[in-house]
């Protein structure tokens, strides 16, 4: 298959709306700029004409240059198929000629938007060792047989060439005996308890107060004055149809984003598909994952649910994931070990004694929460004193000493081989963090004069996850868990 390929035409239309997603803010300031200036006084008179006709010009000059630049990528794109390689060559005025070798491959990903799948076409991805922020690799429509067939090659460790070859169907989408699907019920509990809701929730509170910047001042003061007038009952229901259609948005969003999810085991690859109208299949090396996050918010916490990350190295990187991977949406607590022996059972830690954290660093902690507290309020209770805020004291004082009782029953650590686990409290959030010894890039010891005579400090310690880091901090721990999570470490 030594001869070079053409992408199809679809590639025109995703090449222009790259570009204009790309080119986005500078459209909308054009747009603005002519709309607000006087053009005319620069036209002789016969041409003068409103502000919107020009707009309009800019908008379609913009059309046809984007169409014409995204015509001309696709037209000189090429692409050919060796036995050992994938090369690539690409560019309008500078050519460039790429060529991947399959060992340096770390994985193929195959996507399908919406107009792929109207085509039978599909978003071919490679992902390299290298150090570019986006994949090094991509064919953006080639049609889906031949993506399957080349992952499938790569995969299997076989000649890219043979993609012509008969292969069975059904090894070409892998053994399914083992896979983990999440059912329409699943996604909607997890869309529900996700962090997301709490965002949606604070821009619901926020948006009401700003409709007066927007909204015509005689409309802003009808709507205004009709909500006044109504009863309580009807506030109520208001505000609960507002929040329900928040968290709705939510739920839709998420569900259009890991609609049809699933996750299974191919070798040494997790192949992770899901996507309702942007389906997207991910495949992961397993000595890319740098550590496996099982994450409880507030939602998940009174269920025993959680969600399944992971910091991976290398690849594409997505400033919203911040180079960490949804693995599984939403896992029951009697299911995380099954998960583990499944799919990674190099992280499986079953039946491991999990070593708690020494009380003492909670009481010094609360000791000196509560003298930050009570000093100034008794100061302050001498010039001005009501029962409501010796309430407010009381209850700030009692719930900080249930957060410090509840990270000393769920904190510790165990160690098993190669794998350390930590399990902590991080920003109101349960976390089971499960991580290599050799994909720690190194291991700090955080102290401060007390808690030095405490005999306690910090452990912070940092994996690779795409251009960014991810650090991880497992504080208050007593010297002597130090010197032995250090001991492991140090180990080759």
């Amino acid at each position: 298959m030594n001869e070079q390929h053409k992408l199809h035409p679809l590639a025109i239309l995703l090449f222009f709306l790259k570009l204009m997603k790309d080119s986005v803010w500078l459209v909308i300031s054009g747009v603005i700029f002519i709309g607000s200036s006087d053009i005319n006084t620069l036209l002789p008179e016969r041409f003068h004409t409103s502000s919107v006709i020009f707009v309009l010009i800019f908008i379609l000059v913009i059309i046809l240059v984007f169409a014409g630049i995204s015509w001309f990528k696709w037209h000189r794109f090429r692409y050919m198929i060796h036995p050992d390689a994938l090369q690539i060559t690409q560019g309008i005025i500078v050519r460039h000629d790429r060529t991947i070798k399959t060992k340096n491959i770390h994985s193929m990903h195959v996507n399908q938007h919406i107009f792929h799948q109207v085509f039978n076409l599909a978003n071919l991805k490679i992902e390299t060792a290298g150090s570019d922020v986006n994949v090094d690799g991509e064919l953006k429509a080639i049609d889906l047989e031949l993506a399957r067939r080349l992952k499938y090659q790569f995969t299997n460790d076989l000649p890219l060439g043979n993609v012509t070859d008969f292969t069975p169907s059904h090894l070409m989408e892998g053994d399914k005996k083992d896979d983990w699907h999440s059912s329409i019920y699943r996604l909607l509990a997890a869309g529900v308890t996700t962090g997301r809701i709490g965002t949606l929730l604070a821009i619901a509170a926020v948006i009401p107060p700003e409709l007066s910047n927007y909204l015509p001042e005689d409309i802003y003061q009808a709507s205004e004055s009709w909500v006044l007038k109504q009863s309580m009952v009807v506030w109520i229901v208001l505000v609960s149809v507002y929040i329900t259609m928040m968290i709705a948005v939510g739920v839709i969003s998420f569900l259009l984003k890991y609609g049809q999810f699933s996750l299974h085991r191919e070798g040494d690859y997790l192949v992770v598909k899901h996507g309702l109208i942007e389906k997207k299949e991910t495949q992961l090396h397993i000595n890319r994952i740098q550590a496996i996050t099982f994450k409880q918010n507030l939602f998940r916490m009174p269920f025993g649910w959680s969600g399944c990350y992971v910091d991976f190295a290398g690849g594409e990187f997505d400033a919203k994931s911040e180079g960490r991977l949804l693995l599984y949406p939403l896992l029951r607590r009697r299911e995380v070990n099954t998960f583990l022996k499944q799919c990674v059972p190099e992280y499986d830690m079953k039946d491991v004694k999990l070593e708690r954290t020494d009380a003492i660093s909670y009481f010094y902690r609360m000791v000196r929460f509560s003298l930050l507290i009570l000093i100034p309020s008794i100061i302050g209770f001498f010039f001005y004193v009501r029962w409501w805020l010796i309430l407010a004291v009381v209850s700030l004082l009692i719930g900080r000493g249930v957060f410090y009782y509840l990270e000393y029953r769920l904190k510790g650590y165990a160690i098993r081989e190669g794998v350390l686990r930590l399990d902590y409290l991080h920003r109101f959030s349960r976390s089971q963090t499960l991580v290599k010894r050799k994909h720690m890039l190194e291991l700090n010891r955080i102290e401060t004069p007390a808690m030095k005579k405490l005999q306690v400090c910090h452990l912070k310690f940092a994996v690779m996850n795409n251009f960014i880091g991810q650090h991880f901090k497992f504080s208050w721990i007593s010297v002597l868990q130090m010197k032995i999570i250090t001991e492991w470490f140090t180990k080759k």
